[in-house]
This record gives structure tokens, sequence and C-alpha cells, in this order.
């Protein structure tokens, strides 16, 4: 028998986003007296933009880039049309898991940056040429 859901298979827009998690709120006095770095852990959240119901959580330590946990965020989840992150998962890695996937990155790209893969070079080129349209 199919469930109800099974059969109506969507295309999902994914939104990811990283936030830091502090376990303590001891303000700036002991890190500025005793020299300790404050440690928190850093919540990565994939969400679907539809529904809003969330997909995937990673929980990690504060030194873990966001870049680092866009793919186990998104190898859980099928049927990814579009996912949607900030700058800080611009990577060339990143990049072409989604092209590998035909996922639609919606990735700010470092316009400066030189090197990479074609599909995000293509992205670049893309940003670009939406600014000098609007002038900027």
């Amino acid at each position: 028998m199919i469930h109800e859901e099974s059969k109506d298979i969507v295309d999902i827009e994914v939104v990811i986003y990283s936030t830091g998690i502090k376990s303590r709120n001891d303000g700036e006095y002991r890190p500025t007296k005793y020299g300790k770095r404050k440690e928190w852990c850093k919540m990565h959240i994939a969400v679907d933009r539809k529904t809003k119901k969330i997909l995937n959580i990673i929980i990690t330590d504060s030194s873990t880039g966001d870049a680092k946990e866009f793919i186990p965020l998104l190898e859980s989840i099928e049927n990814i049309k579009v996912v949607a992150a900030d700058g800080t998962n611009d990577s060339n890695k990143n990049f072409e898991y989604c092209k590998d996937r035909h996922i639609l990155p919606l990735i700010p790209v470092h316009i400066n940056a030189t090197g990479g893969s074609l599909h995000r070079k293509l992205c670049v080129e893309e940003q670009l040429s939406v600014i000098r349209r609007r002038g900027r």
C-alpha cells in the first residue's frame, strides 16, 4: 500500500542556515580577565522553504565551518530542486555537489575569487550579469 504522502513526489526548496549557540552566559568578563576563549556549539539547519519543516540538523563545535556541513545536511534529503544558503557556503565542492544532483544553488559567490569549478564559474558570471543589469 502506498502512503498518501509518497504519492505526490514534490520538488523541495531547501534553505540552509548556521548559527552559534552559547551554553553559558558569562558575558565578556571572564574571557577578558582570564584570557579564556568562549566555546559554543554551532547548529547547521536545513528547512523546507514551503512547509517550514526542519529537514536536517547537525550540531558541531564552534570551529567547524559552514561550507563543510553543506553536503552532509543535504545528503539525506531527496527531490531537492533549489538550495538557498548564505555566502559562507561558497565552495567549489558544494557547487559541484549541486551540479551533479541537478540542484539549483542560490549561494552568493565571492566575485573576486579566482579558480574553481566550471559550475561555480558559471554562477559567478550569472551573478555578475544580474549586477550589471541593475546598474550597480
